[in-house]
């Protein structure tokens, strides 16, 4: 009889009263059911308007034999204030009306739960098959009729469940993603208005879900569901990166085939591809050291390597001699390499008790074939910016070092100076169980101090002048010479591996 607007309206439940104040006892969405027997107390505007401030969604007035018809001010009071008004004749008892919504109630929740039980179990077997996460994604958009999207802890859109999404749209919800650390809101152009939900797994950011429904609008029961969701995406996530680890455990293979030289570039070629790395790619290389590498715990390669995959660049990080290198499929990426090295650098040094960080980067690399140079760089950059104080970036920026010129060698070229040159003292130590080349290394690690080599052989200092007296002899060299000291040096830094 009045505000047919708000008959849409659910009503929670039914609360039966005579009181003319009912507002203490009142639920919110409650349907108010009366005789009207408080008419003798209040009028009908006042009635009405303690029903509306108490959360009443409805009024149905009761019919008596003694009251034929509706007092005649409450509908225009319920008209004034957006209350539905119903009447039922005397003879429906109001226990049928009360029944009836609670059969109906009943029946709704009945629906919804197996509606949802239907949704979970689709979840379940999305999670279970092979579809992974973009059949997740799917599969809970569609259940939910709501637009879906997942995103990593830098923003980049893992899956997306969005029709005809823009690119300043797909912006949006990537800069949504990286303000995720709490729960956030953002508008597309076309409305619809989306939640970003940051999940977190001990205590770091984990990856954001973006659901195209407001905060306010979305059920308890969707909650539970999408708690589903997120646990069955950490398990896929999870699943995703221990593929990647155990794969990754062969990273090492790439660097010795790069190193190795042209001869098994072929072999190269292939090996980069099982890591979703193009051969003819331009390559961002770098090598990683720490001062006090136990300080990193363990998995350090893989946290390099996950800091280039989550922002959409390919890479392997493996662990190499006391260093670990990256090589990047850096592709068409905007950012420069030496960017986010320095990025990386700033993460590394911000973890707990992490110290000495030292990075070296490469000029890029051209190709597959250029690999074995780049890694070179790096690690002589590296060892560059290791020997600073507090480590630091230090981009290659040409040949400053003989160690460097050494390693360009081909390994064959290195083998066969080493054995010119150090053949008749390695065979005489090994015949005569001497340490004539230990005592070289110790002269050239003291820069020729005699004394300060012999205290770390443990010697005394004319014993060791009588060991290196009987190495020149045995290769016909003379050591206060410049030239012979620099060809000694070269070979015994070729044979102990640079």
């Amino acid at each position: 009889m009045a505000a047919e607007e708000g008959l849409d309206t659910e009503i929670r439940w039914t609360h039966v009263t005579e009181l003319s104040d009912p507002r203490p006892y009142l639920n919110a969405g409650e349907l108010v059911i009366t005789n009207g027997l408080w008419l003798e107390e209040c009028s009908p505007e006042e009635y009405v308007r303690r029903l509306r401030e108490g959360g009443a969604v409805g009024l149905l007035f009761g019919l008596r034999h003694s009251v034929a018809d509706v007092p005649p001010d409450l509908p225009a009071a319920c008209a004034d204030h957006g209350l539905p008004l119903l009447v039922v004749p005397a003879d429906v008892p109001f226990t049928a009306i009360t029944q009836y919504i609670a059969d109906t109630h009943a029946e709704i929740k009945s629906a919804r739960l197996l509606e949802s039980i239907e949704r979970r179990d689709a979840l379940i077997s999305a999670a279970s098959g092979s579809g992974g996460l973009r059949h997740l994604v799917t599969v809970f958009s569609a259940s939910r009729h709501a637009p879906v999207a997942l995103a990593n802890r830098f923003g980049r859109l893992l899956e997306v469940a969005f029709p005809g999404l823009s690119t300043a749209d797909t912006e949006l919800l990537s800069q949504a993603a990286r303000d995720a650390g709490q729960q956030s809101e953002v508008t597309l152009s076309d409305g619809t208005v989306v939640s970003a939900l940051g999940v977190s797994s001990r205590g770091e950011p984990e990856f954001t879900l973006l659901y195209g429904r407001p905060f306010a609008d979305i059920t308890s029961m969707e909650w539970g569901e999408i708690n589903q969701l997120t646990r069955f995406v950490s398990i896929s996530l999870s699943r995703q990166k221990a593929v990647a680890t155990m794969r990754h455990q062969f990273a090492g293979e790439v660097v010795d085939m790069a190193l190795a030289g042209p001869h098994r570039a072929e072999e190269l070629a292939a090996r980069l591809k099982s890591f979703e790395l193009n051969p003819a790619a331009d390559f961002g290389v770098l090598a990683l050291s720490l001062r006090n590498p136990g300080t990193a715990g363990h998995g350090l390669g893989e946290w390099v390597r996950e800091f280039f995959t989550d922002r959409g660049i390919a890479a392997i990080a493996p662990g190499v001699w006391q260093e670990h290198l990256v090589i990047a499929d850096m592709g068409s990426e905007g950012e420069e390499f030496s960017s986010l090295a320095k990025k990386l650098f700033d993460e590394l040094r911000a973890r707990p008790r992490v110290t000495g960080v030292a990075i070296g980067v490469a000029r890029a690399a051209q190709g597959h074939h250029a690999l074995r140079g780049g890694l070179l760089q790096a690690r002589d950059a590296c060892r560059r910016a290791g020997r600073r104080r507090n480590g630091g970036v230090v981009v290659f920026d040409g040949i400053q070092s003989h160690e460097l010129l050494v390693s360009m060698l081909d390994p064959g070229t290195r083998e066969e100076f080493t054995e010119s040159v150090l053949r008749p003292v390695i065979t005489y130590d090994h015949e005569n169980n001497s340490d004539l080349l230990r005592s070289l290394r110790a002269f050239f690690a003291h820069d020729g101090r005699l004394s300060a080599a012999a205290s770390e052989l443990h010697v005394h200092v004319n014993t060791l002048r009588h060991r290196l007296e009987r190495l020149e002899e045995l290769l016909g060299r003379d050591l206060s010479r410049m030239e012979d000291r620099t060809d000694l040096f070269l070979a015994l830094r070729m044979a102990d591996g640079m």
